[in-house]
Formats: structure tokens, sequence, C-alpha cells
């Protein structure tokens, strides 16, 4: 049986990585700061959060958040954090779903993307993506996700 290998560059794979999982601390920490806001029984907690997509994740944690916690200076921290785990969901979700195509390893590459919708029908859209910009949005799920740690022992009690 063949192997198709791709021509993108081991860096531009890694960045996709972090990204990936950088991503998943996010809805990982989404998903505690539900488990803390509903309480004491954990596994009825986790059976809540455990199919959950990613934006019902942030509304529900920010529905909740609200209820429980309702320090206006809290709740607007929290708005700018949901707030930027949206925005750093869209830019994983475009790169995580897209076509990566390269003619070499030493190439930036570019990600191709085709949509058919009702109102434009079928497009397509590429553009070269350096390494730097895929390092810039692991980053920023990296805050997000240390961010919603914050959020978190701001409204769990020290024991």
């Amino acid at each position: 049986m063949g192997t198709l290998t791709t021509a993108i560059g081991d860096k531009h794979l890694i960045a996709l990585g972090k990204i990936t999982v950088n991503f998943q601390l996010v809805e990982h920490h989404l998903a505690k700061m539900i488990w803390a806001l509903l309480g004491n029984d954990m596994e009825a907690a986790r059976t809540v959060t455990a199919e959950l997509p990613f934006k019902t994740l942030v509304a529900v944690a920010s529905s909740l958040y609200r209820l429980k916690v309702a320090q206006p200076a809290s709740v607007a921290k929290m708005q700018d954090v949901m707030s930027r785990a949206c925005a750093a969901e869209g830019e994983r979700n475009q790169m995580i779903h897209s076509t990566w195509i390269a003619n070499s390893p030493t190439d930036d590459p570019g990600r191709l993307k085709s949509t058919a919708k009702l109102k434009h029908g079928l497009k397509h859209h590429y553009e070269e993506v350096p390494v730097a910009a895929l390092e810039s949005s692991a980053t920023r799920l990296s805050e997000v996700a240390f961010d919603l740690v914050t959020l978190e022992m701001e409204f769990i009690p020290a024991s």
C-alpha cells in the first residue's frame, strides 16, 4: 500500500499542531468553568458538556458566569475572554479546515478553502500563510486558555 506525503514543511506542520492542541485547551477550560459553576455533581456536569459544540460551551459558560458571578468588572472580563475565544476559534477553523498546498517543504504553503453557499455559489479562496501567522494564532489560543483558568480561579473558593 502506498502513502501520500505532504510537501508542507515541518515548521508549518508543528504550528498547525499547536493550534489544534491549544484549541483543545480552550475547549477543556470552557468545560471546566461550566463544571465549577454547576457545582458539586461532577459527573452530571461532565455529562452536560461532553457533546456540546464550541459555541454552545461559550454560551453556557457565559450565561452561568453571569448568573453566579454578579460583579460587573468580572463579567466584563469574562465577556472579553469569550469574545477572544470566539475569534480564535474562527481563526482555528480557517486554518484547520483548509487544504494545505506547497510546491516544496521550503516554500511558504498556502491554504485553499472552497465553499458552496446558497447566496454566492462555488467559491475558492487561496492565501499563502507564513509560519509566523500560525504561531500567532496558536499563541492567541494559549492566552485565551490561560485567561479562562484565571477567570475560574476568581470564583472557586480557596481550599
